[in-house]
This record gives structure tokens, sequence and C-alpha cells, in this order.
């Protein structure tokens, strides 16, 4: 079984590691504001005005935010079955990548992942909020020893 993105708390990560992407506190809002009305409506096109329901920023600043995280890539605007739908899942799954291309990164810093492979299966715990399956800590080892590099 691999771990996917899907398998992870995203906004944990995402509040940890905002400022590496250089994103701002509204800028985090407003992509979590974006993912829940996505997460019911997911054909849905966001725009400032459908956000600003929902937060209690002002319209431009807003409008600078949603522009940003589309210019930067992390809200997709795509073609779908029925015009325009935006869509998070990108960043998402790249939070989750950068994530998992760091714990290896820190491991091949000079660590037996022997040693250090209970820090890292902790760490994934806690972002997920869940203890990891057998299966999944498997799957961790087997990273661990194949000596995954960052591509």
């Amino acid at each position: 079984m691999n771990i996917k993105y899907t398998d992870v708390n995203y906004r944990n990560i995402l509040i940890k590691r905002y400022l590496s992407y250089d994103l701002n506190e509204l800028d985090v809002m407003v992509f979590f504001v974006s993912d829940d009305l996505l997460s019911v409506q997911p054909d849905a096109f966001l725009t400032c005005d459908i956000l600003s329901n929902y937060m209690a920023a002002n319209k431009d600043d807003i409008d600078q935010s949603l522009s940003k995280l589309i210019k930067k890539g992390f809200i997709k605007i795509q073609k779908g079955p029925s015009g325009f739908i935006s869509s998070v899942d990108q960043f998402k799954e790249k939070l989750f990548d950068d994530l998992i291309k760091d714990f290896i990164l820190k491991d091949k810093a000079g660590k037996d992942y022997h040693q250090d492979s209970e820090t890292l299966l902790n760490d994934l715990e806690e972002l997920q909020g869940r203890t990891l399956s057998p299966l999944e800590r498997d799957q961790v080892f087997f990273w661990l020893k194949e000596n995954a590099t960052e591509e």
C-alpha cells in the first residue's frame, strides 16, 4: 500500500510550511476556504465574490490572494465538462511530495535509516493524525532501504 497525498492532513503541512511557498496567512485562508468549497461542489469556478461570502477580508484582498494562488499554480483553472472549474488537488499533492522529499533528504544527511525510521514514522503519523498501518510502515521502510533520491 502506498501512502498518497489524500492519506495525510495537508492542512497541517501547509500551516507549517506556507512561508516557504511565499504565502501569507490570507493566502492560506483563501486556499482553505477554496478547498472546502470545492469539496462540496467540485465543478465550481472560484471567484473573489464567492470566497468573500465565507471570509471577513475585503474583496480586493481576497482577489489579490486568489490571483496570486492561481499565478503560482496552487489553484488551477481547468476546462471541465460544463465550463471552467477550479482545482486545488495538484498543490496538495505537491505539499505531500515536498514533505516526503524532505524526510528522505533528512534521512540521507548521514543517518542510518534504522536509527531515524521511528522519527520519520512518528512525523508521518502526526501529519495524518492517526497511526500508520503495518502496510504503510512497510512502505516507509522500503523507501528508506531503497535510498530514494530527491527525484
